[in-house]
C-alpha cells in the first residue's frame, strides 16, 4: 500500500514538473528593511529597496561594489511601484537564484547581527511554560535525557532521572517489541526517519500523588522529517502523565519514573501524519525552494455545534506553542505595508542558503498578524506571532533573543521576545489578501464576527477595552529557522482567487 502511494505522489510531481520547471521563492534576510517605502520619500530609496529585495534573494546582505550592476534596469522603470516577489509567480526561477548568489556576501551574512542576551525557557518568571520551580526542574531533565539519545556526542545517563525497570508505558504511537522504555524508542526512530527533534514545551503538576512520589503533565512536539525523496516533516504535539518517586533534592536526589501515559492532541494519528505526509501543491509548485514547512497544528474544534448546513467558516482548536512575538508601533500609512513583512528585530541569526557554508533550516508556518488601537496606546500597535521550530527549541534551554535594528526608529518602540501561549479557539476565514491592512478586511471581520457571535452564539475573546481580538494568518510566509533561532522569512507567491490567507476571530477558551 505504501509502495503504491508513493507511486501515486510521485506521478503527480513529475507530472507537474514537465508543466514547468522551478519556481522561484524571493527570501529575505534579516538584514533587509522592512518597512515598504511611502510616497513621501524619494525616488532614490525606492531604487536602493528594490535592490535589496533582490540582492537578497539568497539571504546575503548586499555588495555595494556590484549592487548597481546586479540589478536589471527594467526593475527600476516604474519607480512608484510597490516592491514585489520577483520571479515568483511562474516556474523556472532557479537561474535568477543562482544569478544572484554572492559568496563574499554569503560568507559575511549576518557577522553584524547582535543578540541582546538569551531567554530561559524553563525558568517559571521568564515564561509562562511550568507552573512551579519542580515541574520545569523535571521537564529540563527529561528535555536534557532525550537529547543525550538524540545527540551521538552527548551521553543519555544522568544521575538525577531514570526509568523504573518495571515502567507502565500507554502510548498511542507507535511502539517496537524490543524496546519497552520511550528513551529507547526514540534511539530506534532517530535510525529511520532523516530526522527526529523532541521539544518538551511547558507542564503542570498534579495534585493528588500519593506519598513519597510526584505527578506531572508536560507538553512536548516532536518533527519528523519522513525518508522519501520530498522529505516531508510531520509535527505532532501532545502531552504526557508521569508518576514519579524522588524529586531530586538532596534527600531523594534520582527521580524514577514508574508510569508513563502519552496522548496526542490529535486523536486520529493516522489521519494527522497523512495530512502531512502527502505532497502539498505549493510545497510543489515551489519544489527546491525551501524543505517541506513545519505547519502549526490546527484541530477542529470540540466545541463545535452541529448544523445541517455547512458554515462559512473554520471553528479551531490550537494547542499551545512557544512563539517569536515581536511588535512596533504603526508610525506609517496603510499604503506602506508595515505588517506585510516580518520586521527586522525579530531575527536572532542570519541563514546561509547557498554556497560551501549552506546550512539547514526548518521553515514554519502560518505568521500570525494582529493589529490593536488601544485607548491607553498613542498609535495602532502591529504584533507578529511567529512559532518556534520544535528543532530551535529541542537543541535550546536558553533562547537566544534578537538585538536591535539599527535601522529601525526608536519612536515605533520595536520589541522581540520569546512568549509561551496556552491553548487557544478560534474561528478564521479565507482571505484573499495579500495585507493584513487591506481596507476590505473591516467587511470581512463585521462579517465574521455577526455568524459566529451573533448567529451561532460563541464567545470572543476581548481586549482591555472590551473590544473583540481579530488577527490575521499570514499562510503565504515561511518563517526559517536554525538551531540558533529566526534567520530568514520566504515569501511565497500564491494567486489571490485560492484565498491564500485566513482572517481570524479569538474565541473563548473552555
Amino acid at each position: 500500500m505504501t509502495q503504491l502511494m508513493t507511486a501515486i505522489c510521485l506521478a503527480i510531481c513529475l507530472a507537474l514538473l514537465v508543466l514547468a520547471s522551478e519556481a522561484w521563492v524571493a527570501s529575505v534576510s534579516p538584514l533587509r528593511r522592512r518597512c515598504q517605502p511611502s510616497a513621501r520619500e524619494s525616488h532614490q530609496y525606492r531604487r536602493e529597496h528594490w535592490q535589496h529585495v533582490i540582492l537578497l534573494a539568497s539571504n546575503s546582505p548586499p555588495d555595494v561594489e556590484t549592487e548597481s550592476a546586479s540589478v536589471s534596469g527594467d526593475l527600476l522603470e516604474d519607480l512608484d511601484a510597490p516592491a514585489g516577489i520577483g520571479g515568483a509567480e511562474f516556474f523556472g526561477g532557479s537561474t535568477e537564484k543562482q544569478e544572484f548568489y554572492d559568496p563574499v556576501a554569503e560568507a559575511k551574512a549576518g557577522e553584524e547581527l547582535e543578540a541582546s542576551g538569551t531567554l530561559d525557557r524553563f525558568s517559571i518568571t521568564a515564561s509562562k511554560a511550568f507552573d512551579s520551580e519542580a515541574t520545569a526542574a523535571f521537564a529540563k531533565l527529561l528535555q536534557e535525557a532525550i537529547n543525550g539519545v538524540m545527540s551521538a556526542s552527548a551521553s543519555a545517563s544522568s544521575t538525577s532521572f531514570a526509568y523504573a525497570l518495571n515502567l507502565v508505558w500507554e502510548t498511542p504511537l507507535i511502539k517496537t517489541k524490543s524496546n519497552h522504555q520511550p528513551l529507547q524508542e526514540l534511539q530506534a526512530a532517530k535510525e529511520f526517519y532523516r530526522q527526529i527533534h523532541v521539544a518538551v514545551t511547558g507542564g503542570r503538576a498534579i495534585p493528588g500523588a500519593a506519598a513519597g512520589t510526584f505527578k506531572y503533565e508536560l507538553r512536548w512536539e516532536i518533527s519528523l522529517l519522513w525518508p522519501i525523496f520530498w522529505e516531508p516533516r510531520i509535527l505532532l504535539t501532545g502531552s504526557s502523565r508521569f508518576i514519579v518517586k524522588g524529586n531530586g533534592n538532596e534527600t531523594e536526589k534520582r527521580m524514577i519514573i514508574t508510569k508513563q501515559t502519552d496522548m496526542l492532541d490529535d486523536s486520529d494519528l493516522l489521519a494527522s501524519m497523512t495530512s502531512q505526509w502527502l505532497p502539498r501543491f505549493w510545497d510543489v509548485y515551489h519544489i527546491g525552494m525551501t524543505p517541506v514547512c513545519e505547519l502549526s497544528p490546527k484541530l477542529p474544534s470540540s466545541s463545535r455545534k452541529s448544523s445541517f448546513l455547512p458554515k462559512s467558516y473554520e471553528l479551531l482548536d490550537l494547542p499551545p506553542r512557544w512563539y517569536v512575538q515581536a511588535s512596533l508601533d504603526d508610525l506609517w500609512d496603510r499604503n506602506d505595508g508595515t505588517a506585510s513583512t516580518i520586521p527586522n528585530h525579530a531575527f536572532a541569526t542570519a541563514i546561509k542558503t547557498m554556497g560551501p557554508q549552506k546550512q539547514d533550516y526548518t521553515p514554519c508556518s502560518p505568521i500570525q498578524i494582529s493589529i490593536s488601537n488601544s485607548k491607553q496606546q498613542t498609535n495602532r500597535v502591529i504584533s507578529w506571532l511567529i512559532p518556534v521550530a520544535v528543532e530551535t527549541l529541542a537543541a535550546n534551554m536558553n533562547l537566544l533573543l534578537p538585538g536591535p535594528d539599527p535601522e529601525m526608529m526608536q519612536e515605533a518602540m520595536p520589541q522581540s521576545t520569546y512568549v509561551y501561549v496556552p491553548e487557544r479557539r478560534v474561528a478564521t476565514v479565507p482571505y484573499a489578501g495579500p495585507s493584513p491592512q487591506d481596507e476590505e478586511i473591516a467587511a470581512v471581520r463585521k462579517r465574521l464576527y455577526e455568524q459566529v457571535v451573533v448567529q451561532d452564539g460563541y464567545k470572543p475573546k476581548l481586549d482591555a477595552d472590551g473590544r473583540p481580538v481579530f488577527f490575521f494568518w499570514q499562510e503565504t510566509v515561511k518563517a526559517c529557522y536554525t538551531t540558533d533561532g529566526l534567520g530568514m522569512a520566504v515569501y511565497e507567491w500564491r494567486p489571490q482567487f485560492t484565498n491564500p490567507c485566513r482572517v481570524g476571530l479569538e474565541l473563548e477558551y473552555d
